[in-house]
């Protein structure tokens, strides 16, 4: 008498879609690491060239290097985006939605935004001095 009525309602969850949005988090976090540890290693040549430490700064700059590049990142991008559509059209969806299609723009527009260049080299102006300064 005093219990008001229920309304119990099942969601279910697709679990390739879940797949799908803990790849790209899992890139996206790639990415922010990466583009973290080149900002500390183009901070580090900048300390080491104004120290005129030249083969500190050319070590540092072959540590960016060994980092994955835009190239690496966008080709994850493309399979995962190629997984996607694989599925799509196993499944016969229409689309795979707008969260998931917002993911994929979000982490396109991380890697154009935060790889302007992929490769940084080291400049040294008059050889005898030894002035380093990087070049991303």
């Amino acid at each position: 008498p005093g219990d008001p009525p229920m309304l119990t309602v099942r969601v279910q969850v697709d679990p390739f879609l879940t797949e799908l949005n803990g790849r790209i988090l899992a890139l996206q976090e790639e990415v922010v690491d990466t583009v973290a540890r080149r900002t500390l290693g183009l901070k580090r040549i900048e300390k080491l060239a104004e120290k005129k430490d030249v083969a500190g700064a050319k070590k540092a700059a072959e540590e960016i290097n060994s980092l994955p590049g835009k190239a690496e990142f966008e080709a994850k991008l493309a399979r995962i985006k190629a997984l996607a559509e694989e599925n799509r059209k196993q499944t016969k969806r229409p689309s795979l939605g707008f969260a998931v299609q917002r993911m994929f723009t979000q982490a396109d527009y991380m890697l154009t935004e935060h790889f302007k260049a992929d490769k940084v080299s080291i400049n040294v102006e008059g050889e005898e001095k030894g002035d380093a300064k990087p070049s991303p």
